[in-house]
């Protein structure tokens, strides 16, 4: 389920033409990005990772890296590293919901319900999906239950 879930968003983030929209500035980089995404896509976290954060010591701010990032910590269950690359790029997407989406995921598993709240709100305000607010409107609910503890 889960890794559906973060395979999901990589097409959602394609689709929506924001993966593979940064231009890279050395073939050193454009190796390691390649190298990293096709470990990415075959499972091979750890290993993207090593060549992912090649391309994050050549451009910092290379955001595709860091949400690939991201996705490898989420599947290796290193929730605090998953937040670090995703919070990393949230100026430059403040308006994706699949990046709120995702980041309220990892508040709730982490129980930082004020930080998962906020997240979902910020999806309930992008989304248009009739089930996705539904859905937020679930999570919302049940974590105003755990803030009022």
């Amino acid at each position: 389920m889960k890794k559906n879930l973060f395979l999901f968003t990589i097409l959602v983030f394609i689709f929506k033409g924001l993966l593979f929209a940064e231009e890279v500035s050395t073939s050193e980089e454009q190796s390691s990005f390649e190298k990293g995404l096709l470990l990415v896509n075959t499972g091979q976290y750890q290993l993207a990772i090593e060549e992912l954060k090649k391309v994050i010591e050549l451009t910092p701010e290379h955001t595709t890296a860091c949400f690939l990032l991201g996705i490898c910590y989420t599947e290796l269950g290193k929730y605090d590293e998953a937040i670090l690359f995703l919070e990393k790029i949230k100026d430059n997407f403040s308006q994706s919901e699949v990046l709120y989406y995702s980041l309220a995921l990892l508040y709730e598993k982490k129980e930082k319900w004020q930080e998962a709240y906020d997240s979902w709100q910020k999806v309930n305000l992008l989304t248009k999906n009739k089930e996705m607010k539904e859905m937020v409107r679930k999570h919302l609910k049940q974590i105003e239950e755990y803030l009022k503890k």
